[in-house]
C-alpha cells in the first residue's frame, strides 16, 4: 500500500474520509511520468513485495490488464476501502460519491478493476458497468463509470 499511496501522491489523489475510516486512491495515468522517484518506488516494490523471481509474471499480468484499459484521460480508482469495523455504514458510499462528483467536474471517466463479485452491485449503484473481463488465476472485472 505504501507504494500505491506514494504513486497517487505523485500522479493522482488520495481521498480520506473526514472520520479517517475510509480511503481511496485515484491515479491519473495520463499524468504519470518516469522520474527518479518513480524508478526508486518501483525498485522498492520489487525488493519488498514482488521479488526478482516474480518480475516476469507481474509484468505479463500488468501488460494483459493495460491492454484492456482504455487509452484516454481518466480517473483510475486504484483502491477504495473502509475500516472493517465501520463497513456497511455508508462511509465508503459517501467517499465514492465524492470521487464521482469530482470526476464529473473534471469531465473524466472513472475506471477500475475488481475481482470481488459482491462489490460489483455496489459499484453499479454509482453508475459503473462491466466493460470487460480477464481470466487470470481468478476473474478480473473491468468497470467504467457511465455517468461522466
Amino acid at each position: 500500500m505504501e507504494y500505491s499511496i506514494d504513486v497517487c501522491w505523485m500522479f493522482g489523489d488520495v481521498f480520506l474520509s473526514d472520520d479517517n475510516k475510509s480511503c481511496a486512491l485515484i491515479l491519473y495515468p495520463q499524468q504519470k511520468k518516469t522520474t527518479w522517484k518513480s524508478i526508486w518506488l518501483d525498485a522498492k516494490l520489487i525488493a519488498s513485495a514482488i521479488g526478482v523471481g516474480g518480475i516476469i509474471k507481474t509484468m505479463k499480468r500488468e501488460s494483459l490488464i493495460k491492454n484492456l484499459q482504455p487509452k484516454q484521460p481518466m480517473a483510475y480508482l486504484w483502491f477504495i476501502g473502509v475500516d472493517t469495523l465501520y463497513q456497511h455504514q455508508g462511509i465508503g458510499s459517501s467517499l465514492l460519491q465524492e470521487i464521482v462528483l469530482k470526476a464529473i467536474d473534471e469531465n473524466l471517466p472513472i475506471y477500475l478493476e475488481t475481482s470481488t463479485l459482491k462489490n460489483i452491485p455496489w459499484y453499479e449503484r454509482f453508475g459503473f458497468e462491466i466493460y470487460n473481463e480477464l481470466n487470470l488465476d481468478y476473474t478480473l472485472f473491468f468497470l467504467r463509470n457511465i455517468i461522466v
